[in-house]
């Protein structure tokens, strides 16, 4: 994992094998990795995350939720 802090805003950087996942709340700075990315490497831009190693992200008006629910119930 990777995190990068300027003007008290973070970006995080997490890679696992051929995945990233970009998150945090400095857009410009999500958007700045993204574009050195994509200058650099072959990469496909899939928008907002909803599952990641397996691992289920959930939006709501409350905030973002992370569950496993749909890993635990393949395993079941």
């Amino acid at each position: 994992m990777f995190s990068k802090h300027h003007n008290g805003k973070q970006v995080f950087l997490l890679i696992y094998v051929d995945d990233l996942l970009i998150a945090g709340d400095d857009v410009k700075g999500i958007i700045a990795i993204k574009q050195a990315l994509h200058s650099a490497y072959s990469i496909k831009d899939l928008g907002l995350a909803r599952y990641f190693l397996a691992i289920e992200i959930s939006r709501t008006a409350f905030g973002t939720f992370l569950n496993q629910r749909k890993y635990i119930l393949d395993i079941l």
